[in-house]
């Protein structure tokens, strides 16, 4: 039990968690030092603004990836959104998705699902499984970047007193949420090619089976 707890963290704990974090820590740092120099608005109110507006952008991202989990069920990985073409898998090898996907911290430890390998290549269900969380994933990783922009609420732009601060402490935040938000997507996308794949050969294998069986 401690092992495989040992084994979840460091599986969340990669590289591409220790970007992310390198990424967040140098955005406060920008927008922090840029506000300093170009407004007149207090050094502690923009540092507070700046890390409040994180913690709440995070709490959003969690709450869509949270709500994608619990109706996953109801995905059909094959649908016409989800499923993807061999065109959309070469244009996304193209873009380089297939070394980024590498630095990107993998979310599904969080739900007990890691994404970082397949366990069980052999079985239908698992596999089919495993591109129900990956849809589920991409969709909330949408859905948290567009959603994040509700964090410019904490500071009204029709309330006098906050004039500027939406544009200058909470938007950045938002920006840099929602670039780090739809890189997932674009992982998830080019790995659930190859699941598909994987799929459809164990479903025609079973049906050959059955075939067999029945004669």
């Amino acid at each position: 039990m401690r092992s495989c707890g040992k084994r979840a963290i460091g599986e969340f704990m990669n590289k591409g968690f220790y970007i992310y974090i390198a990424v967040i820590l140098c955005g406060w740092a920008a927008i922090i030092t840029l506000n300093c120099i170009l407004t007149h608005i207090w050094p502690w109110l923009i540092a507070v603004g700046v890390i409040g507006s994180t913690v709440v952008v995070i709490a959003i991202d969690a709450v869509c990836a949270h709500i994608c989990h619990v109706r996953q069920s109801r995905i059909d990985p094959f649908s016409r959104f989800f499923n993807v073409s061999k065109r959309q898998k070469n244009v996304l090898t193209r873009l380089g998705i297939r070394k980024l996907k590498n630095y990107l911290p993998d979310l599904g430890v969080l739900v007990k699902f890691p994404k970082g390998r397949i366990v069980d290549p052999k079985s239908k269900e698992y596999v089919r499984t495993y591109m129900m969380e990956s849809c589920s994933g991409e969709i909330g990783h949408i859905f948290g970047a567009f959603f994040g922009f509700l964090i410019l609420l904490i500071f009204p732009p029709w309330i006098p007193l906050f004039a500027g601060y939406w544009l200058s402490l909470t938007l950045p935040v938002a920006l840099v949420n929602f670039v780090l938000c739809l890189l997932p997507p674009l992982a998830l996308r080019y790995n659930r090619y190859s699941l598909a794949q994987i799929y459809l050969r164990l479903e025609a294998r079973e049906k050959r089976n059955t075939v067999v069986s029945d004669q």
